[in-house]
């Protein structure tokens, strides 16, 4: 059987009017910026279900920030969800440090 696989296509923003960056209703119109296939990416069949595997995606983080700079997101939704991303991130690696920290003292620990 053949891995899954997926095209990745891209649009370019062409001006406010055709393609407004913060005009979420408005669809962009491919006579006004074609859809240009950049990639297809295949995605073999894996095994996740074991402890290793766990533990690195508990603490790996995703965020389409982790890019070139000329890619980063663009417009005031993608802002917010960078900061809820960030906070998300924050709140996680929080959770694993409390998870992972040694045992403390009875006295140490407070109600």
């Amino acid at each position: 059987m053949d891995a899954p696989s997926f095209d990745f296509l891209i649009q370019f923003y062409v001006d406010d009017k055709k393609t407004p960056v913060e005009d979420h209703i408005k669809e962009w119109q491919e006579a006004d910026s074609p859809f240009i296939k950049v990639a297809t990416v295949r995605i073999p069949s894996q095994k996740f279900d074991f402890e290793e595997r766990k533990r690195l995606d508990e603490g790996i983080l995703f965020s389409p920030w982790h890019t070139l700079l000329e890619h980063e997101p663009v417009g005031s939704v993608n802002l917010s969800r960078k900061r809820l991303y960030s906070e998300l991130a924050k709140y996680r690696r929080e959770q694993i440090a409390q998870r992972s920290r040694e045992p403390q003292p009875y006295v140490a620990v407070g109600d």
